[in-house]
């Protein structure tokens, strides 16, 4: 027994070894919604990719790459879900998920969180991310964690999500706000201005909003 050991050590180091290599290759699950392939930063890579290839003799309108790229990214991600599917019990008993992915590009039109109540029959802005003023609960919103759940949400197909979101939000309102009688999520989305230029409030462009009632 002693002299098989070492085989079947080396086999199960193996085995972890491709379990989570195959895990941590990107995935293109996200990239399969087509809703977010108008955002205006994917319009923008779209372009600029598509100006790179002219340069070099590869001509392509930025429509045109975009079905070649979606189409590669639903075959990709038909390919990793048969490898990966097999060893998801593994995954499961050891605890070795890839529970996130690496940016692909710079964000240049982000969406920032807004939380409204209405009080009287009038919206107020309570909470606006990253503000140092309209900072209500940003111990619990600008967690390292929950940013990254607030930047999730404001993609597409996430409507259940910021429902949930809203309700949790909405208890904590009753809490803090007696007057409320309602609170609103929703994001207001920008494009990140160049250097030397000023961003121009009208630009922004309202998104995502849910409204939910606040009870006491």
């Amino acid at each position: 027994m002693s002299s098989i050991w070492p085989h079947i050590r080396a086999a199960l180091i193996l085995g972890h070894l491709v379990a989570i290599t195959a895990m941590a290759l990107p995935s293109t699950s996200k990239a399969l919604n087509k809703a977010a392939w108008k955002d205006p930063t994917v319009k923008a890579e779209l372009r600029g990719w598509a100006s790179a290839l002219n340069q070099v003799g590869l001509s392509m309108t930025p429509a045109e790459l975009e079905g070649v790229a979606f189409g590669v990214a639903r075959r990709w991600h038909r390919a990793q879900k048969a490898v990966l599917s097999p060893m998801q019990p593994y995954y499961d008993l050891v605890g070795t998920r890839q529970a996130w992915q690496m940016f692909v590009a710079p964000h240049r039109h982000p969406s920032v969180l807004h939380v409204d109540v209405r009080e009287h029959g009038q919206w107020r802005t309570v909470f606006q991310a990253r503000s140092p003023v309209l900072n209500w609960r940003a111990r619990e919103l600008n967690q390292v964690r929950m940013r990254s759940v607030v930047f999730l949400y404001a993609w597409p197909g996430h409507r259940a999500d910021r429902q949930r979101l809203a309700t949790w939000l909405a208890k904590l309102a009753a809490e803090d706000h007696p007057q409320a009688d309602a609170l609103r999520l929703r994001y207001r989305q920008q494009a990140t201005p160049r250097p030397g230029e000023r961003r121009r409030a009208e630009e922004g462009k309202w998104r995502r909003e849910t409204i939910v009632e606040v009870v006491h």
